[in-house]
């Protein structure tokens, strides 16, 4: 018997997959900082936004209080300042080369009416409540602590130079006998720059009412242990004193806290080590 072996050859077509990636657009969103408090409240947004298969080329923020020219509503960490009492919705749009998105958190904010405590080292009515020029407190540190007690609120110091001396281990035993001009609390908002007539904070003029807070080369002028709730605009620190380390600055010290650029203020201080 034959057997009669053959070789089949199979030709199959050529297949080809075109692989194509699906692009991703952008989620936003984001988290905030200080998002309750007395006017003027400042708040801390940050991005944190996923860009998907790109990159973001814009952030848009809608803060909810309608000040659309706020030149900061285009970056992507910005702080932004709330004047007026009321509760606030927050928007995010981000945009990649693959769309847009947006995000809104709605009554984010909330800003509380405050009281407003008056400061004049030149009153001498004898009579010092703080609600009005005439009857102003001597003493920023009056003023804060009016404020403070009061849940919160602004003060508005008349021009001058303050140079009063506070003990901050009374208020915070880890400082020791560390002594300052003023002591800076949560929901306080320190406001200088007024002649001692205004009846609104748009009145004031910083440059032609400058505020000095004097250490006098004995005492720092600020020690601030507070959150982004307080507040200090419109003031000259010159001549803080410190001992120790440099590192903690002559003029102030800022302790659990973020400083950011509201101008005006200037800090004039000296470092002595003995």
């Amino acid at each position: 018997m034959r057997v009669c072996v053959r070789s089949v050859l199979l030709f199959l077509p050529a297949v080809f997959f075109a692989v194509t990636a699906i692009a991703e657009g952008p989620a936003a969103s984001f988290t905030a900082e200080s998002v309750s408090g007395v006017s003027a409240l400042s708040v801390w947004f940050r991005d944190t936004s996923d860009p998907g298969s790109s990159v973001i080329t814009a952030w848009a923020w809608d803060f909810g209080d309608g000040s659309e020219e706020d030149p900061f509503a285009a970056l992507p960490d910005p702080v932004h300042h709330y004047e007026t009492p009321g509760t606030y919705t927050v928007s995010l749009t981000v945009t990649t080369t693959e769309g847009t998105d947006t995000v809104i958190q709605t009554g984010l904010v909330t800003v509380l009416a405050t009281t407003v405590f008056r400061v004049a080292s030149a009153n001498t009515s004898g009579t010092e409540d703080g609600l009005s020029w005439a009857t102003a407190f001597n003493t920023i540190q009056e003023g804060v602590d009016a404020a403070f007690g009061a849940g919160g609120g602004e003060v508005w110091v008349a021009r001058g130079s303050y140079t009063d001396s506070i003990n901050a281990g009374t208020v915070d035993s880890n400082l020791g006998d560390d002594y300052c001009v003023v002591w800076m609390r949560n929901n306080v908002a320190l406001f200088g720059g007024f002649s001692g007539v205004e009846n609104t904070r748009q009145e004031r003029d910083p440059v032609s009412n400058p505020v000095i807070i004097n250490g006098e080369n004995i005492r720092r002028c600020i020690i601030v242990n507070a959150d982004s709730s307080s507040m200090l605009d419109g003031f000259t620190l010159q001549n803080g004193y410190v001992t120790g380390n440099p590192a903690e600055g002559g003029g102030h010290v800022c302790i659990v806290c973020s400083l950011h650029g509201r101008p005006p203020m200037s800090v004039y201080g000296k470092h002595r080590t003995g």
